[in-house]
């Protein structure tokens, strides 16, 4: 990984977010409209959490220390629990105000306004989802690979408002149902986002929780295990534990029937020739592994 890389990174797409979050109250205030305040509102969290993830991206990176024995790895995953918690008390704060303006008959917004802000917006949401998915996969960062699905996320309400804003524009002649465009538009993008801070939720509570990782990274382990000869011992199933960029690998051996159970110098070597293997095969992890003898038993 390039030095400081990650960081100018975050720092670039809190400045982008924090730009059109602005930009973006600015405009639903003066288009009236929700949808807008919700893109808008979308970006300025982005922003305004970003500013904790730089600062997590540094600590986690740190060495452990007494007080950190395992170093920081949980503020990746607790991070990202705060980001996807507030997200869905915004939706839940606009999808209350759009049925109250669905039920109300609200005068429909200005067009033309909103139109303007969601093509700027896309353009610049499909650019930096290009640029930081793409760095994420180059330096295996988590931060950057949510920021990344934020930008895409962002992009498909841009997307969606723009197609609805332009429809609305043909719609003038037709006030009844113009007014009803915004409030059913903010609906939809809620139901289109509120999916990515679900999923966000689930996964990093479970980390923070200890929770055994995904079934498919537990078999792939194994079978890496498996692969492994010349060893006098048996290799029981792995423990997994996935915090964030960090995978702890906790195995259990077992001397052969009839055999003495192995020695530290056979343990160190075969630690290290997993590892070996492991690192070509989960790139994307830093790895600790722990090898614990038991009995024959």
């Amino acid at each position: 990984m390039k030095p400081g890389l990650e960081e100018r990174l975050l720092f670039l797409s809190m400045s982008v977010e924090l730009t059109f979050g602005v930009t973006g109250v600015i405009f639903s205030e003066q288009a009236g409209s929700t949808a807008v305040l919700l893109d808008g509102a979308y970006s300025l969290i982005c922003s305004i959490t970003m500013i904790a993830t730089i600062m997590v991206a540094k600590r986690i990176k740190q060495p452990p220390t007494t007080n950190f024995p395992l170093g920081q790895a949980a503020l990746e995953p607790f991070l990202l629990s705060v980001e996807a918690l507030i997200l869905l008390t915004l939706c839940t704060a606009l999808a209350t105000h759009a049925g109250y303006k669905l039920i109300n008959h609200s005068h429909p917004p200005n067009f033309s306004i909103a139109l303007a802000y969601e093509l700027a917006s896309l353009i610049t949401d499909l650019g930096m989802a290009f640029l930081i998915h793409r760095s994420a996969r180059k330096i295996n960062s988590p931060l950057l690979q949510f920021e990344a699905q934020e930008w895409i996320l962002d992009g498909m309400l841009s997307a969606v408002a723009l197609a609805s804003f332009s429809v609305g524009e043909y719609l003038i002649e037709f006030p009844d149902i113009e007014s009803l465009i915004d409030p059913v538009l903010t609906l939809v993008l809620i139901a289109l986002v509120l999916p990515f801070p679900l999923k966000t939720l689930r996964t990093n509570i479970n980390q923070l929780l200890w929770h055994s990782p995904e079934k498919e990274l537990r078999l792939k382990m194994q079978q890496n295990i498996k692969r492994l000869d010349g060893y006098h011992c048996h290799l029981e199933p792995p423990v997994l534990l996935v915090m964030g960029r960090t995978l702890w690998i906790t195995i259990r051996t077992s001397p052969i029937a009839g055999e003495s159970p192995p020695e530290w110098p056979e343990l160190e070597n075969l630690k290290q020739r997993l590892r070996k293997d492991l690192q070509r095969d989960y790139p994307n992890y830093e790895l600790h592994i722990q090898l614990t003898l038991g009995s024959s038993g």
